[in-house]
């Protein structure tokens, strides 16, 4: 805040205009202090009419933006961030298999995990960092021979709450 000539100096330039007011007011009353007549500081009521009342604009909620799981596939490896041989269904000699998730809307840091289950029971549980509005992840397991059957990858956010679901098939050849 300037001051000139002992009077501070408050414009729009430096403080926003209803605080700029306010401000005026506070600095300009001389009977201000721990017994200043608050009454006379108050602003002015509104009008009964509503003819009479100056435009208020109305705060409108931004809507809310909810993390989502825009993509996840089962591939055979992800190069460069891209999922490379994505399928449903894998026959048996394959080694490892990952998912791969596309996130979107974090606000802040957060964690996603991959829930991998065969037949029914986990078989892992991976914990993947998201840090920003857009990101891609994964994680892989490794295929033992005679796993074959029906597998299902959950993708939850920190509560446990299911974003995502894939299921996928490994056959015998």
């Amino acid at each position: 805040m300037q001051v000139f000539s002992g009077k501070p100096i408050v414009s729009s330039r430096t403080v926003p205009g209803a605080i700029a007011a306010a401000l005026l007011l506070l600095l300009s009353c001389s009977g201000c202090g721990p017994k200043a007549n608050v009454a006379a500081m108050q602003p002015a009521a509104v009008p009964a009419s509503s003819a009479e009342a100056p435009a208020v604009p109305q705060m409108v909620a931004a809507p809310a933006i909810q993390v989502k799981v825009e993509r996840a596939v089962i591939c055979e490896s992800v190069v460069d961030r891209v999922p490379q041989g994505a399928a449903d269904a894998f026959y048996d000699d394959v080694k490892k298999l990952c998912c791969f998730t596309s996130v979107a809307g974090a606000l802040r840091p957060m964690t996603v995990e991959h829930v991998w289950s065969y037949k029914g029971e986990e078989i892992a549980r991976v914990p993947l960092k998201v840090y920003s509005s857009r990101w891609r992840t994964h994680s892989s397991v490794r295929i033992r021979p005679g796993q074959t059957g029906e597998w299902k990858v959950l993708v939850t956010d920190s509560t446990g709450g299911t974003m995502a679901e894939t299921v996928f098939e490994i056959r015998g050849r």
